[in-house]
């Protein structure tokens, strides 16, 4: 005889690297009013942090933004400069090891 278990969850730990996050925004290419960027994204369940970066100009610019250890899924950014353009990665990690995304690019706008 078995017997059912009401509510119990059962936590199967991750072993593997997490997958790539899915970016929601800044889509790549947008063009924000907000000096003050929301980084925004959906997933992976793997990840137990996530580190951003920003780089002004290129992706081998100057960091304007970095933040480590976020354990939620989005980070607004301080505020940028308009009319600039802005390179953004994204990385995930766990135990096993860290994902990153492809660069991404945004331009804040010149004017509201």
């Amino acid at each position: 005889l078995h017997s059912c278990d009401a509510g119990a969850v059962e936590f199967v730990p991750c072993v593997d690297v997490p997958t790539e996050p899915e970016i929601l925004s800044p889509a790549d290419k947008a063009k924000p009013f907000a000096t003050a960027v929301l980084l925004d994204w959906k997933g992976p369940d793997c990840a137990t942090d996530f580190s951003v970066v920003v780089r002004r100009g290129t992706r081998t610019g100057r960091v304007v933004f970095s933040q480590a250890g976020i354990t939620d899924t989005e980070v607004t950014t301080s505020d940028l400069r308009r009319g600039r353009k802005y390179f953004w990665q994204l990385t995930a990690c766990n135990a096993a090891g860290c994902t990153t995304t492809p660069w991404l690019r945004f331009k804040i706008r010149a004017t509201l």
